[in-house]
């Protein structure tokens, strides 16, 4: 029986940022997104042993996963950001056989380090 692997897990960004002229400096402002329940995906689910995970136990009650050989999974949010300003781009994942990245509007889409070697920052 073929092992399944994780091929990709892509974050889509969708964010609508004000048509702001002024740049305003916020203190610490949080845009806090749960990535289980995304506005479009096409994560594949494992076929046996999804179900049996302790979702009780996790951040969201549930995760994802993309459990194919044949197509890349992709999750879509559409965020509603408040003010034009830095932000800094969290994401929690299993680093193991996954590849990640994201795409944020019209922009290119960014690959991120899974290996943790990567100490750049933008």
């Amino acid at each position: 029986m073929k092992r399944p692997t994780i091929r990709l897990l892509a974050l889509l960004l969708i964010l609508r940022v004000g048509h702001a002229t002024i740049p305003v400096l916020l203190q610490a402002q949080t845009i806090w997104v749960e990535g289980e329940k995304p506005a479009r995906s096409t994560m594949s689910r494992h076929p046996w042993w999804y179900d049996q995970v302790k979702k009780n136990l996790l951040s969201g009650s549930d995760w994802m996963s993309n459990w194919s050989d044949d197509k890349d999974g992709v999750a879509e949010y559409v965020i509603e950001v408040p003010a034009t300003g830095h932000y800094t781009l969290w994401i929690r994942a299993n680093p193991v056989g996954t590849r990640l990245a994201y795409l944020i509007d019209s922009g290119k889409w960014t690959p991120i380090d899974m290996t943790g070697r990567s100490s750049s920052r933008t």
